[in-house]
C-alpha cells in the first residue's frame, strides 16, 4: 500500500510539473469592450496622455484620450500605471532556436551561402518557451529572421499570441536578408585578450560574387530589360510576318505600305 501512495504522488508532481511548463493558452476573439482608465499612456509618438482613457473592441484600439465617458464595457482601473505599445523584435530568431547546444532544437541557419528561397516561417515555433517568455515582458511581435550564410533567407513577421505559426503571421516572406561583407574583422577567438582589427583580404572578391549572383538572378526574371536576342530567330520571325502581311493584301487587293516594302 505504502508504495501505491508514493507511485500516486509521483503521477500528480509530474503532472503538476507538466502543468507548469505548458504551453501559454492563445487569448480568445474579443467578445466585450475593455477600457484601460486611470494610466500614464506613452502613445509611441513621442506623446503622453496622463489619466489616460484607452479602449479597444474586436482587437482594436477604438480611443486613446481623457474623455471618461468614452469608455465603455469592462474597465480596468490603471491608476498609477503605465501602458506602452507592444514591442517589436526585428530581425530576432526567436522561435527558431530553443538550446543553442543542442542542434535539433536549432533551426535558424541552413548549409550553404546564399539562400534567398529559405523561408524562416514554416520553421518558427509558436509554442518555443523562449517565445512564451517575451509576452509578459511586453514583447508582442517580431521578424523571425534566419541567420548565416551571405544570403540568410526569407523573414516574416508573426506575433506571439497563437498556437501554430499559420495562426501567427501577420506579414509572410517581407523582406530577404543580406549579410554585407565586411571591410574588417577581429583576429582570433572571442576569449582572446589581444584581439586586433584586420583588413578583410576577400572583400573584393565577395563583392564580386554578389554582384554576379544577382545578374544572373536577373537573367532569369520574366520581362527582365535586359534581354539578350537572338537576331537570326527575330529576323525570321519579323520574315514571316512580312509574308502573312503581303499574303493579306494580296487577297484584299491592297498595296503594301511602302516602308513596310523598303524594310
Amino acid at each position: 500500500m505504502k508504495y501505491i501512495h508514493i507511485l500516486l504522488s509521483c503521477v500528480v508532481a509530474l503532472a503538476s510539473t507538466q502543468f507548469i511548463n505548458a504551453q501559454q493558452t492563445p487569448a480568445a476573439p474579443q467578445s466585450e469592450a475593455i477600457s484601460i482608465v486611470g494610466a500614464t499612456a506613452h502613445i509611441g509618438n513621442t506623446d503622453v496622455v496622463e489619466n489616460a482613457v484607452v479602449v479597444f473592441e474586436d482587437g482594436k484600439i477604438t480611443y486613446v484620450g481623457t474623455d471618461t465617458s468614452q469608455a465603455k464595457g469592462k474597465t480596468i482601473d490603471a491608476k498609477g500605471k503605465h501602458v506602452y505599445p507592444g514591442f517589436i523584435a526585428p530581425n530576432a530568431t526567436l522561435g527558431l532556436v530553443e538550446i543553442d547546444a543542442v542542434a535539433a532544437t536549432d533551426d535558424e541557419d541552413e548549409m550553404g551561402k546564399m539562400l534567398p528561397h529559405v523561408r524562416s516561417l514554416i520553421a518558427y515555433n509558436a509554442e518555443s518557451q523562449v517565445v512564451e517568455s517575451m509576452r509578459p515582458n511586453g514583447v508582442l511581435m517580431g521578424q523571425i529572421t534566419p541567420q548565416g550564410g551571405r544570403i540568410s533567407g526569407t523573414s516574416s513577421i508573426v506575433q506571439f499570441d497563437a498556437w501554430n505559426w499559420e495562426d501567427a503571421v501577420i506579414k509572410e516572406n517581407d523582406a530577404i536578408h543580406l549579410n554585407w561583407p565586411t571591410g574588417f574583422s577581429r583576429s582570433g577567438t572571442w576569449y582572446d585578450t589581444d584581439r586586433v582589427w584586420e583588413k578583410n583580404k576577400e572583400y573584393t572578391q565577395e563583392i564580386d560574387e554578389l554582384v554576379a549572383y544577382f545578374k544572373n538572378a536577373e537573367a532569369y526574371v520574366p520581362g527582365s530589360k535586359k534581354k539578350t536576342w537572338n537576331l537570326r530567330l527575330w529576323m525570321d520571325y519579323l520574315t514571316v510576318q512580312k509574308v502573312y502581311l503581303s499574303t493579306w493584301m494580296v487577297k484584299k487587293k491592297s498595296k503594301m505600305p511602302l516602308a513596310l516594302k523598303e524594310k
